[in-house]
């Protein structure tokens, strides 16, 4: 497959593919031109890097995930380390998802969506109610990304 194909099934641009590949998230095979040939599992890995890029991974962290794939697949005697590595992605994944629950909570609590009387500037007004949710959401959120 061309790299053209490539982007019109992707939507990724030449430079983002050729990022990806110099990152080693992807390597095409050459052919004797020394042009790109992308094949389906080149596709389908690419999906998977763009899946995690959009759900917040890092290109390091997708570079780990795709290492301990590959060295699931092919070395048997790294299952426990991938596994624990998979475990570690989960449990953030987890986090995140009680992150976004709670800022979810807080949105929804404001007067624009609860019926309650507020002015046209001022759609918070019911701010100060939810400082113990802002609290743990800001400590949750920020301060403990800070220490990683």
């Amino acid at each position: 497959m061309t790299i053209k194909e490539v982007i019109k099934i992707t939507g990724l641009s030449v430079s983002k593919l050729h990022y990806y590949e110099q990152k080693n998230l992807i390597s095409p095979e050459r052919d004797k031109n020394n042009y790109r040939n992308y094949l389906e599992k080149d596709i389908e890995q690419l999906k998977y890097v763009l899946i995690l890029k959009e759900i917040g991974f890092s290109i390091k962290d997708i570079k780990k995930v795709i290492e301990m794939y590959v060295a699931c697949i092919y070395r048997v005697n790294r299952k426990g380390e991938v596994k624990d590595f998979y475990s570690e992605q989960i449990e953030k994944m987890e986090e995140k998802i009680i992150q976004y629950k709670q800022v979810i909570e807080l949105l929804k609590g404001l007067p624009i969506f609860t019926d309650d009387t507020y002015k046209d500037n001022d759609i918070l007004p019911s701010i100060e109610e939810k400082n113990n949710l802002i609290n743990n959401i800001y400590e949750s959120v920020v301060v403990n990304k800070k220490g990683e």
